[in-house]
């Protein structure tokens, strides 16, 4: 690359004119790296976080062992991830603290067998509904209760508790509004259209099914509510094909308790025109194209299972519940909220919304699979904006773990997007590229250009792949978040950085990250690679990358590079963080304006590919105007230099540079400015080498 050739070449230029620098304190090498303090300079208290060495102000980290701690300014450690973060709940009820900054769900190791289900905090299978005794278990009548018993054949068949009904359909056809029916063991085949407000209580699902009469995704339902039906309440029944699941047309406020809806040829669950549907303690397998799917309307999903969603004919689809807006009608747009509830092993978005809200709270997201035809996508939840109408969504995902999806852990486009106390991990490439696997994707929505905020804290982002968040364009605030082990895409074995600030070349707007507390640590290129945009980061701790493992280079703590095509150059300014245990640079910069403060870069070795570099502070402006602000900073212990300026600006005060064959290379930089109190220390030479 140009950038690489041009550095390689400013290095092989040490070897020529060099002469000493002005303003600063040569720290002898018998002292220690100490000597020759200058008793004159009138050099003030250093600041807080900071001591006093010889005339450098040093700033204060201990040694935070734990996975799930950092470092902070003037000692200590906080700390950060989901169960120990400083500054939220820790692991959800249920989910168990792993010891690394993340939580793991307690569930059953297993897929549940039909009439049983996974329920977040229990490690075996749930029954659906107990069945209790013949012929109504658990059912609770009265003497307005209509009862239904396909095994009855006493004859003179009036609904009563002593001659039930054979059929769902003829009770449904004598209820009055909020009547109560009983339905005892039985396959009831038949397709019913409920059109006033009911309670149905099935004995269990594990006894009594509800099956339609027409096959096909197409075919019709055992069950259609329509919008004269709202209020009504399912409970204790099993659906399953030949045909689609359960149809609600506009109708409001249904519940739907202890069902079961098996291997529907169609979707699971319709709803049409701004219907609104609660499921608790619902299981959804094997449905077609969607298990649940809604125009509009409401969705509350409480302690539910979703697993298992085919995909149409075509290959495609296979969400678990997609939500979208009433194009047709006056439903508006999809509002979705997951709670406590296990969705798993679907296919190409498990849940996703375009416009409206979605809301996960203490789920589980995992096991998203590619489109069956293509090979892309499986991506964990989606959030995008909706031009028909507008509107975008609200995307709020909290004390959740979404893991082992493709493409992306979430992708969000919303207008506001917040991640707290989350785990993102494990996140797969595309089977049909190999490319992405991104953790945590933000980005401005391509359609309305809409850039919504972003908050995301208390949370972890572990071993995904290519990168492990993406901040494209919007402003966001992360704290207390650990970015870790983020693995290069398998494709090309390029890549691999943990956090990605950078433009959008369609809204043109640049990210804007304010970074609090973070830890981003074992990624692998980069741990911060900013392309143009804006970084704020108050504290953290970026540590241990690794080289990318085509080439063999980098490992760098933190990159910074122009993106021409906006155009913008980044703006960082770093205060109180810790950067330490890298290849080829702690920071490589080319281009942009940066302020490092109270920080410290600690050992960094040659890069890997020829043995060169091991800088720990590197800004290239020949391309591309930079500048470098460096005070009350130790750098320490790279292989060639401190920090190497080459057509650069900037100011380095009271500061340490050690442990390098050169402490400072100035190249056709003239107008860096040393200010007085620095303390300059090389194995080879003290003195900044300028030429």
């Amino acid at each position: 690359m140009t950038r690489f050739v041009m550095r390689n070449a400013a290095l092989v230029a040490v070897a020529g004119m060099w002469f000493l620098g002005t303003g600063l304190v040569a720290c002898s090498k018998e002292a220690g790296g100490g000597g020759n303090l200058n008793v004159n300079q009138n050099l003030g208290p250093c600041p807080e976080g900071t001591v006093l060495n010889i005339t450098a102000c040093l700033p204060v980290f201990d040694d935070c062992p734990a996975p799930d701690e950092i470092p902070v300014l003037g000692g200590g450690c906080v700390g950060v991830g989901v169960p120990r973060c400083a500054e939220g709940p820790g692991c959800a009820a249920d989910f168990e603290d792993d010891g690394t900054g993340g939580c793991t769900a307690i569930l059953p190791d297993a897929d549940c067998p039909d009439g049983e289900m996974a329920l977040i905090g229990s490690t075996t299978c749930v029954t659906i509904r107990d069945c209790g005794a013949a012929p109504w278990g658990d059912i609770v009548g009265d003497a307005s209760t209509i009862y239904v018993d396909a095994g009855y054949t006493g004859g003179g068949n009036d609904g009563s508790l002593g001659a039930p009904f054979q059929t769902l359909g003829e009770a449904v056809a004598v209820a009055a509004a909020g009547d109560h029916i009983a339905v005892a063991e039985g396959t009831y085949t038949e397709s019913v259209s409920v059109d006033v407000p009911l309670t149905i209580e099935g004995r269990c699902p594990d006894l009594v099914s509800l099956v339609g009469t027409e096959p096909g995704g197409n075919g019709v339902p055992p069950l259609t509510l329509t919008p004269n039906a709202t209020g009504t309440v399912l409970r204790g029944v099993r659906i399953y094909g030949p045909g689609p699941g359960l149809v609600l047309n506009e109708t409001q406020d249904v519940a739907l308790l202890e069902v079961e809806i098996l291997a529907p040829a169609g979707y699971g669950v319709t709803m049409q025109r701004g219907a609104s549907v609660s499921l608790t303690r619902v299981k959804i397998v094997s449905a077609g194209s969607y298990g649940v799917t809604l125009f509009g309307g409401g969705l509350d999903v409480h302690e539910t299972v979703i697993r298992d969603t085919l995909p149409a004919p075509s290959g495609s689809l296979g969400f678990a519940i997609s939500g979208v807006c009433d194009y047709q009608g006056t439903g508006g747009c999809a509002d979705v909220t997951v709670t406590r509830s296990l969705i798993t092993d679907n296919q190409e978005i498990a849940v996703g919304v375009v416009g409206g809200s979605l809301t996960v709270a203490d789920s589980v997201i995992r096991n998203t699979r590619a489109n069956a035809n293509s090979g892309l996508a499986g991506v964990g939840i989606q959030a995008q904006c909706d031009t028909s109408v507008p509107s975008c969504p609200a995307l709020t995902v909290t004390g959740s773990v979404v893991t082992n999806n493709r493409s992306a852990g979430i992708m969000s486009m919303a207008e506001t997007t917040l991640v707290a106390d989350t785990v993102i991990s494990e996140t797969q490439a595309h089977v049909g590229d190999g490319q992405r696997g991104n953790g945590l994707v933000v980005q401005c929505d391509p359609s309305t250009e809409v850039c919504g905020d972003v908050t995301v804290s208390c949370s972890l982002v572990d071993g995904n792949h290519t990168t492990g968040v993406v901040l494209k364009g919007v402003p966001a605030v992360m704290s207390h978040t650990i970015i870790r082990s983020t693995h290069a895409q398998p494709s090309d074995s390029l890549g691999g950085q943990g956090l990605l600030v950078w433009c959008d070349v369609i809204s043109r707007e640049c990210a804007d990250a304010s970074l609090v507390h973070m830890a981003v640590v074992e990624n692998t290129l980069a741990g911060i690679f900013q392309f143009g945009g804006n970084v704020e980061m108050l504290g953290g701790y970026v540590a241990h990358t690794a080289p990318e493992p085509a080439t063999e280079e980098e490992g760098v703590g933190y990159i910074g590079y122009c993106d021409n095509a906006i155009p913008s150059c980044p703006t960082a300014v770093i205060d109180g963080a810790l950067f330490e245990g890298f290849y080829a640079e702690g920071f490589e910069l080319f281009g942009g304006t940066y302020s490092l403060s109270r920080s410290a870069v600690y050992d960094v070795l040659a890069q890997v590919s020829d043995d060169g570099l091991g800088v720990g502070i590197y800004i290239d402006g020949e391309d591309d105007d930079a500048s470098l602000d460096v005070s009350w900073c130790e750098v320490r212990d790279p292989v060639l230099a401190s920090a190497f300026y080459v057509t650069a600006t900037g100011t380095i005060l009271r500061s340490r540079l050690a442990g390098g064959d050169y402490s400072l290379i100035l190249d056709t930089s003239p107008d860096v400015v040393l200010e007085p109190g620095n303390e300059l220390e090389g194995t080879t030479r003290d003195e900044p080498l300028i030429q």
